[in-house]
């Protein structure tokens, strides 16, 4: 009877057994599938065949901003979190999309070109309030990608009001004061003059939203979001100025 019941004992356990199933766990995604995502949420190219923005001029690197941001993602997100792993994907293609010549002339192993950034906030002694790097890239990925919406929105239909127009073109130059503010910071390391830079920026800002509240609200919203972004970005900018000034 012992003997019995032990063998019903194991051949039920033996069924459960049977029954339960591994979980399937999902493959991460490549670096192409998030590539793909990338491009879809902050569509570069699309921005540039604007019509308002065919004749516009700009400054393009082989490690242009859009590139730049993506293989800062890129590195966060990859197993190889090395520069040196970032450059020899962008060497091979990985990010052609985003700059077709990129690893066409991509002839060097130096990773200056990339690293220029990181490093310089790296050198700096920063606020103790300062977000990791990472929060900063995600920063500017939503600035790009709410600029790109209140764009497509104003040249979604001819600029016919003068609101609207003047709205377009104060939000270009806002896409160039935000550049001429990285040159300050990045290229000319200066920290007095970044943070100075902060206040014409925040006031075109401001006259921005109160434009879009006529003719895009929506807009009017993301800007002000940003605007109170701004007052913490400002009051960084100037402790972090003050934290690096040089003793005599």
């Amino acid at each position: 009877m012992y003997a019995y019941t032990t063998i019903c004992i194991l051949i039920i356990v033996q069924k459960n057994a049977a029954k339960a199933k591994a979980p399937q766990v999902q493959p991460p995604l490549s670096a192409a599938q998030l590539l793909r995502w990338f491009v879809r949420l902050l569509p570069g190219a699309a921005l540039r065949k604007l019509p308002a923005l065919q004749a516009t001029p700009f400054y393009d690197r082989l490690f242009n901003p859009l590139v730049t941001l993506w293989y800062l993602l890129f590195q966060r997100l990859n197993g190889d979190h090395t520069l040196e792993a970032a450059l020899a994907d962008a060497r091979s293609g990985g990010a052609d999309c985003l700059n077709k010549k990129l690893s066409r002339q991509l002839v060097s192993d130096s990773t200056c070109s990339y690293s220029g950034a990181r490093q310089r906030l790296a050198q700096l002694i920063m606020p103790p309030y300062s977000p990791p790097f990472v929060i900063w890239l995600v920063i500017g990925l939503l600035f790009y990608a709410m600029c790109f919406i209140v764009l497509r929105h104003l040249l979604g239909s001819a600029p016919s009001s003068g609101p609207r127009l003047f709205a377009l073109m104060l939000l270009i130059l806002v896409l160039l004061a935000n550049a001429f503010w990285s040159v300050l910071f990045f290229r000319w390391r200066d920290l007095r003059a970044s943070f100075i830079a902060f206040i014409p920026y925040a006031a075109l800002v401001a006259v921005l939203v109160a434009l879009l509240v006529q003719v895009y609200p929506l807009g009017a919203v993301l800007f002000s979001y940003y605007s109170i972004y701004l007052i913490y970005a400002t009051r960084w900018g100037y402790h972090l100025w003050r934290l690096n000034i040089p003793k005599a």
